[in-house]
């Protein structure tokens, strides 16, 4: 008896095991991907928006304030864990590099599921 076909989408395989089961469960995995793609970027505009002196009121200070609420609760786990980084008087918040790593290894994972 040979083994079932299977369906190779956002690199996951899965096989067949009715017509619609493994549509619905690679959707909701490419849908969670993108979902975590997305973020990955949400944070990554935050650490470059934060490089930036941003004028109060204007639309780049919105846009960085709705960016630091979305990204925030996240990114504190990282940040209660990892003291900020002292170079002299400076101290380097470090919590959006740890973040996006654990971010891209997770992602990793799904992508290989």
């Amino acid at each position: 008896m040979s083994p079932r076909p299977a369906v190779r989408v956002c690199e996951c395989i899965v096989p067949r095991v009715g017509p619609f089961k493994e549509y619905r469960l690679v959707s909701l995995l490419y849908v969670v991907y993108l979902v975590a793609m997305v973020y990955a970027w949400l944070i990554v505009a935050r650490a470059v928006m934060s490089w930036f002196r941003l004028r109060p009121g204007g639309l780049p200070a919105r846009l960085s304030r709705v960016v630091s609420r979305l990204t925030e609760p996240y990114l504190r786990l990282f940040r209660r864990a990892i003291p900020a980084a002292r170079i002299g008087s400076v101290g380097i918040d470090l919590s959006a590099m740890v973040g996006l790593i654990v971010l891209f290894i997770a992602i990793d994972m799904l992508v290989r599921l």
